[in-house]
């Protein structure tokens, strides 16, 4: 039924029995409600059915859609029926939808919390969220309600409504300017004598006073869009800004005071307060010539408290040097922006200083090493015969002494090696689902591209995108444990630059999700090259990518 679209039902169900003269009668009735598309003479099709093995089926219907919301249906069994009347069932000010913006002024990365409220007059037997909220510009974080709606009381306008919050998300506009969450539909499920007793109907409160429910009807909720003013942060950015805006507090620390010549230190970090951590980069740290320093280690954590989001960023950088010496690291600078302040805040550790002793060891195995090389001189170089004419061994090596005899002895060391190694990976996955999480990220890309390249030989266009795209988006948000597939492009954009993701890695990035959303909704034609372009941007997207800590 192209011209109709059917609300998922049946809405109601209902049985008969009777026996009558010794005969058992059974009768069963489906209800469900269709919203026409199109105006004109429509036909619903007749409903097949099977009983006892043999096919039953009903006769079509024709139904007239008219501009004025009136209509008739007429079957082939008898004429049309006329509505009992011709007022909606629930009007906007009986049941509605209504979002609750702590504040629509910000700044980018300014967290928002936005909560709808369902409100009704009518007893609320289902709730059924048809739409996504779709919030272009924003990076998003939902609250979780849990499954069950609990219904309060509110007094608004001077009528008293029964309210549930239906949903609540905290936004962060990545990007300055209007911007808008769209609007979005659901469905209520409502027992019709409760609807019509809103609006009057004597015969329908004698229905519930005597338990007679009647059928239950599904009604389409609109929710408005939402929307925003956002302002850009000003301008200078500190160097030290990494994206963070809210408060927070910072504090760095050595792990060790005093260390030995090529042993390793560690400079821990920590990130405390209320912002989107999600998007923050790693923190700049500067160090002195003589020190080599790895990629971080970080970790990120998120509460829910009330309508705020507090997270915690832990990043520990290990640091090498193996030149002796009293070593003053300086202070390392976490910089935010503060949006009541409407200015930046620089946050700094207190002096990082360490001590660097020489290290014996690295210096007896360098005179060891030249002493032996020294020793072997005299025993290593021989008179050169020239008169041999074959080459062959003086005697055979002991087997005790061969390759295979310590390779024999070495195995069993080397399986037991390799068995404890395997189960501690398999309790930090236990334990550490991020961890887990991002080790597969690799694996996981690589089987979705050899999907991708198969759809490609088969000229599946459409599915080669879909494969693509979700390779990329689920490696981003695999290796960096976020929820890539609710991120917009924008969003996506911003939490890689803040991950020091190369520009030109960031705009292949972009372009192929465009290239596959435009073809998903409106597919175009696309040769073979062009298609191994982009199967070869993704590859080089997610290598890229993978370089990043």
């Amino acid at each position: 039924m192209d011209a109709f679209e059917v609300l998922p039902g049946p809405s109601a169900t209902s049985q008969n029995f009777s026996f009558v003269n010794g005969k058992l009668s059974q009768s069963k009735t489906l209800t469900y409600f269709l919203v026409p598309k199109k105006e004109g003479n429509q036909v619903i099709a007749g409903a097949t059915v099977q009983i006892g093995g043999q096919m039953y089926k009903t006769n079509a219907i024709t139904m007239s859609v008219q501009k004025t919301g009136t209509s008739t249906a007429q079957g082939k069994g008898g004429a049309g029926q006329k509505p009992q009347d011709e007022q909606p069932l629930v009007t906007d000010k009986e049941t509605f939808i209504k979002p609750t913006v702590e504040k629509r002024n910000l700044y980018v990365g300014e967290g928002a919390t936005v909560t709808y409220k369902l409100y009704s007059r009518i007893n609320i037997l289902r709730y059924e969220q048809q739409d996504y909220i779709k919030p272009e510009g924003f990076w998003v974080e939902s609250f979780d309600l849990g499954n069950n709606i609990s219904m309060g009381t509110e007094y608004l306008n001077g009528v008293v409504y029964r309210v549930a919050v239906i949903n609540k998300i905290r936004v962060y506009p990545t990007k300055a300017g209007k911007l808008t969450i769209s609007p979005y539909n659901a469905v209520i499920e409502a027992l019709e004598s409760d609807v019509r007793r809103s609006q009057g109907y004597l015969f329908n409160d004698l229905q519930a006073f005597f338990g007679l429910g009647g059928k239950t009807l599904k009604i389409k909720i609109p929710c408005p869009e939402v929307n925003f003013n956002v302002k850009p942060l000003p301008t200078p950015t500190p160097k030290s800004f990494s994206g963070a805006v809210g408060k927070f507090t910072f504090r760095a620390e050595l792990d060790k005071k005093e260390l030995l010549a090529g042993e390793y230190a560690t400079i821990k970090m920590n990130i405390n307060g209320e912002g989107n951590i999600r998007t923050i980069g790693n923190t700049n740290l500067e160090l002195p010539n003589d020190f080599g320093k790895r990629d971080p280690i970080v970790k990120q954590s998120t509460e829910k408290s009330g309508n705020t989001i507090f997270g915690k960023i832990s990043e520990d950088v290990v640091i090498e040097t193996k030149t002796p010496g009293d070593f003053n690291l300086g202070k390392i600078t976490f910089t935010y922006f503060d949006p009541e302040s409407k200015k930046y805040v620089d946050l700094m550790s207190d002096e990082l200083k360490l001590v660097v002793k020489e290290n014996p060891n690295i210096a007896n195995v360098s005179t060891l090493t030249d002493k032996r090389r020294i020793e072997k001189l005299g025993s290593d170089i021989r008179f050169i015969k020239t008169n041999v004419t074959t080459l062959q061994k003086d005697s055979p090596t002991p087997f005790y002494e061969s390759l295979v005899f310590y390779l024999m002895l070495g195995f069993p060391y080397l399986a037991f090696f390799a068995a404890w190694v395997w189960q501690k990976r398999d309790e930090k996955f236990a334990t550490d689902g991020v961890f887990k999480r991002a080790y597969f990220a690799s694996p996981e890309a690589k089987k979705r591209l050899k999907e991708a390249s198969k759809h490609l030989k088969n000229n599946q266009h459409k599915e080669f995108f879909a494969s693509l795209e979700l390779a990329v988006l689920k490696y981003i948000g695999d290796k960096f444990n976020v929820d890539s597939m609710a991120m917009t492009k924008d969003a996506i954009q911003l939490f890689l630059q803040n991950k020091k993701v190369a520009q030109t890695t960031i705009a292949h990035c972009l372009e192929l999700l465009q290239t596959s959303e435009m073809f998903r909704y409106a597919p175009s034609y696309k040769s073979n090259t062009d298609l191994e372009k982009m199967f070869k941007n993704a590859e080089m997207v997610i290598s890229e990518i993978s370089k990043i800590s």
